[in-house]
């Protein structure tokens, strides 16, 4: 005979898998929209430094980039970030360590 609590935990088991294959569906999903909104939002997919094309395997990985990464990196070591709702950026508060 079969134990009914292993029974029900691997219901339970498969149920999870099947749950977090439909996250990852709308997760996709999501991404793709939002993609496609900030590139109709922008109406450009150029690095707002350098003015080159941000390329697209980059803007499937982040759909909301609006630098190149070589720009994207140099703005990080500098510590800089766009301050979301400015049209500035600003020097972002450092750790004392």
């Amino acid at each position: 005979m079969t134990d009914p609590g292993a029974a029900k935990l691997e219901r339970f088991a498969d149920e999870l898998d099947l749950t977090q294959f439909r996250i990852d569906q709308l997760t996709a999903l999501a991404v793709a929209a939002m993609r496609d909104q900030a590139r109709q939002v922008s109406g450009r997919d150029q690095c707002l430094d350098c003015g080159d094309m941000i390329p697209a395997q980059r803007l499937i990985y982040v759909p909301n980039a609006t630098r190149c990464a070589p720009c994207q990196d140099r703005e990080e070591r500098l510590g800089r970030s766009l301050v979301p709702g400015a049209l500035v950026d600003r020097p972002r508060a450092r750790r004392s360590v």
